[in-house]
């Protein structure tokens, strides 16, 4: 009995478990702008907030993804290089 608890326990923890993929990945960068109260199209109000913010995706670049490492890079460098203009 105890090792079907187990195991019914273990397949509901890795079931439940997000991947780190590329849709993880993007929804930290929605987060992310949504905390600053912008999109990709808008930017912060104050330079405080800006080199917060880049301090942020700076961060967000070292996320370990399983997948679609690349394409997410390629958004938050998009993002770092429109906060640095």
């Amino acid at each position: 009995m105890k090792r079907i608890i187990l195991l019914v326990a273990l397949a509901l923890l890795f079931g439940c478990a997000q991947a780190k993929d590329f849709k993880y990945g993007a929804k930290q960068v929605f987060e992310l702008n949504s905390k600053y109260g912008n999109s990709m199209e808008t930017y912060p109000n104050s330079l405080e907030q800006i080199d917060s913010m880049l301090s942020e995706y700076q961060e967000l670049k070292k996320l370990p993804l399983e997948t679609g490492k690349e394409p997410f890079n390629y958004i938050v460098d998009y993002r770092i290089l429109n906060l640095e203009a």
